[in-house]
This record gives C-alpha cells, sequence and structure tokens, in this order.
C-alpha cells in the first residue's frame, strides 16, 4: 500500500513525556502506507518516550519544531501522554508549529491526550469541574 507516497508527516513530540505506542503505532503506519514521518520536538538531540508512567525508549529528533515550518510537512500527528501535551501547549514554537497547519488548511491528528490537555471544557472529561 502506497497511499502516501510523497507525503511526508509531522510528529510533534516534548523532549519528554510522550506515550510510546501513540507515537509507533502511527509512525509505523504512516511507513507501511508510502509515507515519511518525521519527529519534531521542542529541543534537538532524543526524546523519552514514556508506557504510562515508566521510562520507555528514546527516538531521535529530526527537526526543531523553531527551525521549521508546517510548510515543511504535508501533516501533522500530535502523540498523546502524560505530560506531552502540557509541554507543547506551553512552547510558543510548537503552539506556531501546530498553528500553521490549521491555518494551511492540512490535516492534522491528536492523539486523546493532546485532545484532553487542550479542551476549552471546565474539565477534561467534559463534565463540570469540582467546585468542592
Amino acid at each position: 500500500m502506497n497511499e502516501l507516497n510523497d507525503v511526508t508527516v509531522a510528529f510533534l513530540a516534548a523532549p519528554k513525556g510522550t506515550e510510546q505506542v501513540e507515537l509507533t503505532s502511527p509512525w509505523q503506519t504512516v511507513v507501511d502506507h508510502g509515507g515519511t514521518p518525521r519527529l519534531v520536538s521542542t529541543k534537538p538531540g532524543r526524546i523519552r518516550a514514556f508506557h504510562r508512567l515508566e521510562r520507555a525508549d528514546a527516538f531521535t529528533v529530526d527537526a526543531v519544531a523553531a527551525d521549521t515550518s508546517a510548510a515543511d510537512f504535508d501533516a501533522l500527528v500530535l502523540p498523546g501522554g502524560v505530560a506531552n501535551p502540557d509541554f507543547l501547549r506551553i512552547d510558543r514554537h510548537a503552539v506556531d508549529f501546530v498553528s500553521g497547519f490549521f491555518t494551511r488548511g492540512k490535516p492534522g491528528c491528536r492523539q486523546w491526550g493532546v485532545r484532553r490537555a487542550r479542551s476549552s471544557r471546565p474539565s477534561s472529561y467534559g463534565r463540570p469541574a469540582y467546585r468542592g
């Protein structure tokens, strides 16, 4: 299957806090369909993925958000995780990078953890926040 020939997909992940399976599973799907995945982070070097709260594998960063833009990619994946969404949403370059995909009308996919962190609702689960 080569539905993604000539398609480069950015995977944006913070240096730590990304759930490994939420990075590796969609990454492999892109590869299996002929696309080119690239790991973008807020810092150069390597990111450390996690399996729940346990440290998992390290992955080499291909590009830094401050030094690249949505124009360099065809699509975006935002893997979830324990802290990845929180680290990304407080980094100006990461937010600008993501915004670039939406202003250009490029497709983006977010995992559950990122959606929860970026939710505008009072609580992560759509229920009213506890007011005690």
